[in-house]
């Protein structure tokens, strides 16, 4: 099978590169910059230069394969939406046409990224509502929890947020004390550095993580990049419980 694939310069992705290789697939990886294509080349893909922000370059990448898998972080909430529809509809399978059949494969939690020495960090969890004074170097949508009690959107005085391409860039500003940012628990274990702390929010929704294949399509391939997905990407979150194929392969069928 023809996979495109995002993200996959991460932690997540170059482990999802790795096993569909082993299982016979064909990959092409998203490539940000020249250190991004050299990692996805060493792995076996082929890069694709361009961003999240390339609506054509996703859509002309999606429209070669036959399996999409998004792993990238977008800046924001409707950046990553633009996205996700440009691949959409590369592939041809947009809500208005054949529909999509969807499985979350896993859940996990999302904490929220804070400067050491502030007023929070010594906390081993904190609330939504313990944020609500606090810049989010993010779209209020990513957040909705945060969002719907934040101070400075209800004042109307929010301070405009920088263009962030990357994971590094938000949390360099979070050290910085511009702001604090929310990311998935693995995210922020991938990315450590000494002056910035993950906490837990009780009360915020976990990130997921979902397969999803054009609900007209009844290739085997499918069944086997099920397996790959099941395999690789739920091992670490469900240990022995991880959904076998055929969970995988029993889903409901959008639209």
């Amino acid at each position: 099978m023809r996979v495109f694939l995002t993200g996959g310069s991460g932690y997540i992705g170059r482990a999802t590169i790795g096993a569909l290789l082993r299982h016979g697939h064909t990959v092409e990886a998203l490539a940000r910059n020249d250190r991004a294509a050299e990692t996805v080349s060493a792995l076996g893909a082929t890069p694709v230069p361009g961003g999240l922000r390339d609506p054509g370059v996703l859509n002309a990448a999606a429209a070669r394969a036959e399996a999409v898998v998004h792993l990238a972080q977008a800046a924001t909430g409707d950046e990553d939406l633009a996205a996700a529809t440009a691949m959409q509809d590369g592939i041809g399978t947009g809500p208005d046409r054949q529909g999509l059949q969807v499985h979350p494969l896993f859940q996990e939690p999302r904490v929220v990224m804070v400067p050491v020495g502030h007023r929070l960090a010594d906390r081993r969890s904190v609330t939504v509502k313990d944020l609500a004074a606090e810049h989010l170097l993010q779209d209020p949508n990513a957040v909705p929890e945060w969002r719907d009690v934040a101070l400075e959107l209800q004042s109307g005085e929010r301070p405009e947020v920088p263009v962030i391409h990357q994971v590094e860039e938000k949390l360099e500003l979070v050290a910085a004390g511009a702001g604090i940012c929310v990311l998935p628990l693995s995210t922020a274990n991938f990315y450590t550095r000494p002056d910035v702390i993950p906490l837990p929010v009780d009360d915020l929704g976990p990130n997921e993580v979902a397969l999803a294949w054009v609900a007209a399509r009844r290739s085997p391939l499918i069944r086997d990049f099920a397996e790959t997905a099941a395999d690789t990407l739920a091992q670490a979150h469900y240990g022995d419980r991880k959904p076998s194929a055929d969970q995988v392969m029993h889903q409901s069928e959008l639209m």
